[in-house]
């Protein structure tokens, strides 16, 4: 992020929540399925025992497929090989580990072991697994495939699990018209590490994105396995939200994600600059040698996971502007992303879906005591810190000029939150390339247009969480920032991903669950025919044209255009003023 950041990496390890996950086996039973227990029988593979899902009938899943070999050893920083067939038919009633990753404080569990414990979250690096949710139907007649989404989780490239997802209820929400894929792929530093150490052993050069071929992988694998669950390999949709959302965007430039590993795309507040320039990477690693005690390549492949994930932890909390994500190592990905959406370097053969949440940034201004007397002067401290050294002090009078109540349409009911606050929450998440907001979305949008992709579509989801649940599911949990309470007008990072499931069981019954079901129904929508349906025009240059959801006491599901021009023209006059110095 033009060697800055928003502060994603301690904002996400802060927040984050995580559900039991128990390691999926081989079963010694050899039974076929049973009321309880749904079996599919994989070609080349073996034998999957799922389960019902206990919010929607007849819909089935299957936790913890094992889709890789265990990254281990000389597979630690190396691309993930095919696990192969199971020998016996598979327990997929749970979820498999978690990938290793901070825990719910930011810190890795103490541990000797390569197999981590930390509250009701199980860790190891033998977590290259997947989750399939189908509807039974679909299991009774496979007269025709099902189109797929394969969902990529976020978490700043450090935390996450493809677990924490109800793909369950997009099936649902869809009719029964999809099949759901989440999965795990490796994260931190054991999914983006990058040097020339590392490039030397790898056979086409590549290094730092082990996480992102995991994910490609995992794409293989649909492609060869799905249509034993009713799946059409040839219809296959990526998404995701945050880092999982920045991951779609980096597929869309990568050469190696290019060839038919998907149909279309949806970025879910994911259209910041998440990549790493090399020169970077390398100095990551240096420092990581050193805190792991380590002094080449063959010492950190010996070490344990803890020793490892230690030093991480100590990078990271010695180094808040730093961070791990896909690696710019000329082979995996060759530039920047957005210059290469610029150039139309990038897959322009998709249709693509893209959006974000009103005040994406909102969780990072601090704690709700502290919001009611958020000051002019931790406005300028937020987006002078925030924003690196861009922003001189006539920026930053520009910025309040823009961001006044004059210039810019803020909630009517604000909770208890001052208007700096706002004015923050609302500058930090426009600001392009670095935030996670509209102007970003503008940005990529125009780039896609300019482009030739076939279709593209925008939105800006509204809901502020009036109780809503996010049931220990979704990792976030907003009532615990004080945000999913009555009154709440803000509507931060993840708002939406509870209700872009369409998981109706998780919101207030009334007329959040109806946006729940609507939303459910135009993301799969949009997986079945590359359109989120009608009344939803694609996005034009001219116009800026998106999409505002909201519940219908608040405006409800309307077209909106032209927003924030002069706040976005800003912003990008900043980003690319940034870029021309650093080049």
């Amino acid at each position: 992020m033009m060697g800055c950041t928003f502060a994603y990496t301690l904002l996400l390890l802060l927040y984050l929540q995580f559900p039991c996950a128990d390691s999926a086996r081989l079963s010694t039973s050899t039974g076929v399925g049973d009321d309880a227990h749904p079996t599919v029988h994989i070609p080349g593979l073996g034998a999957v025992r799922g389960v019902y899902s206990d919010h929607y009938p007849g819909v089935q899943r299957y936790f913890g497929i094992p889709f890789a070999k265990p990254p281990v050893g000389a597979l630690r920083w190396a691309a993930p090989q095919p696990y192969g067939p199971f020998g016996g038919l598979y327990d997929a009633t749970s979820p498999g580990p978690a990938c290793i990753q901070p825990g719910a404080h930011g810190h890795f569990p103490p541990s000797s072991l390569d197999r981590l414990e930390l509250g009701n979250l199980t860790m190891a690096e033998d977590c290259l697994t997947l989750n399939i949710a189908v509807s039974q139907s679909s299991q009774t007649d496979q007269t025709g495939g099902l189109p797929v989404m394969v969902w990529i989780h976020g978490g700043a490239y450090l935390v996450g699990s493809g677990a924490n997802y109800r793909n369950d209820a997009l099936v649902n929400a869809s009719g029964g018209r999809v099949v759901v894929v989440t999965f795990n792929y490796r994260l931190g530093v054991f999914g983006f590490l990058g040097s020339a150490e590392l490039a030397a052993q790898a056979a086409d050069g590549s290094t730092g994105n082990y996480g992102m071929a995991d994910q490609r992988l995992v794409l293989q694998w649909v492609h060869q396995h799905i249509g034993a669950f009713g799946g059409d390999p040839l219809s296959i949709t990526i998404f995701g939200e945050s880092a999982g959302g920045n991951s779609v965007l980096t597929h869309l430039v990568q050469p190696k994600s290019l060839p038919s590993l998907y149909s279309r795309a949806i970025i879910q507040s994911g259209t910041y600059a998440g990549d790493i320039r090399m020169a970077d990477a390398q100095q990551t690693y240096q420092t990581i040698l050193r805190n792991a005690s380590c002094g080449d390549l063959a010492c950190l492949l010996d070490a344990n996971a803890s020793a490892i994930a230690a030093a991480a932890s100590a990078f990271l909390f010695s180094n808040p502007g730093k961070r791990f994500g896909p690696v710019r190592d000329g082979v995996v990905l060759r530039g920047d992303p957005y210059e290469l959406l610029r150039d139309g370097i990038y897959n322009r053969e998709v249709p693509v879906m893209l959006g974000h949440n009103r005040e994406e940034m909102a969780f990072s201004l601090g704690w709700p005591s502290y919001w009611a007397s958020f000051s002019e002067t931790q406005f300028d401290s937020y987006l002078s810190s925030q924003i690196c050294g861009s922003l001189n002090e006539s920026s930053i009078r520009r910025v309040k000029q823009l961001y006044s109540e004059q210039n810019f349409s803020y909630p009517t009911k604000r909770g208890n939150q001052s208007f700096w606050w706002w004015a923050a929450a609302a500058s930090l998440s426009d600001a392009s390339g670095w935030g996670l907001g509209h102007c970003s979305v503008r940005r990529v949008a125009r780039m896609l247009v300019a482009g030739g992709t076939p279709a593209v579509y925008a939105y800006e989801f509204r809901h502020a969480a009036q109780g809503d649940a996010t049931d220990g599911t979704y990792g976030w949990s907003l009532a615990d920032r004080g945000f999913s309470v009555p009154g709440n007008t803000a509507c931060p990072h993840a708002s939406e991903i509870v209700f872009a499931f369409g998981a109706v069981h998780a919101v207030v019954p009334g007329e959040a669950a109806e946006l729940a079901t609507r939303m459910g129904e135009m993301w799969s929508n949009f997986g079945v025919v590359g359109s989120p349906g009608a009344g939803w025009p694609g996005y034009a240059h001219s116009n800026d044209s998106f999409l505002m959801l909201d519940v219908g006491s608040n405006g409800g599901v309307k077209v909106g255009q032209g927003l924030e021009v002069p706040q976005c023209g800003f912003f990008d006059e900043l980003l690319e003023g940034e870029r021309l110095s650093r080049a």
